[in-house]
């Protein structure tokens, strides 16, 4: 995805995967600054943007922490994920990174 196409990503926006079954709504976007990517960094530190999605009623559900990369398609309504929710796991998308905020 380009990255003008990201800044049309926003809070509240639902969220789907490949397959067309909902996963949630954009909780969050975090911008990465260029330094956090450098040689030093954590390797469990993402390097690129990240959107937090929330699930379930009232976003109780999990957080969802998915790299900017795999948005396949953005309309001015919803998120299309280029993956199947059944894979986010094993693709450590359920794991906060560490240094996001809040």
């Amino acid at each position: 995805m380009q990255e003008h196409d990201l800044n049309a990503i926003h809070p509240g926006m639902e969220v789907c995967d490949v397959d067309g079954h909902d996963v949630g709504t954009v909780a969050q976007i975090h911008r990465l600054a260029l330094a956090s990517a450098g040689p030093g960094a954590a390797a469990d530190r993402p390097t690129s943007d990240v959107i937090e999605i929330k699930s379930g009623l009232f976003g109780l559900g999990k957080h969802y922490y998915v790299p900017s990369s795999a948005v396949e398609e953005a309309t001015r309504t919803t998120v299309v994920l280029g993956k199947p929710r059944a894979e986010f796991e094993q693709l450590g998308w359920t794991r906060k990174p560490s240094g996001l905020g809040g």
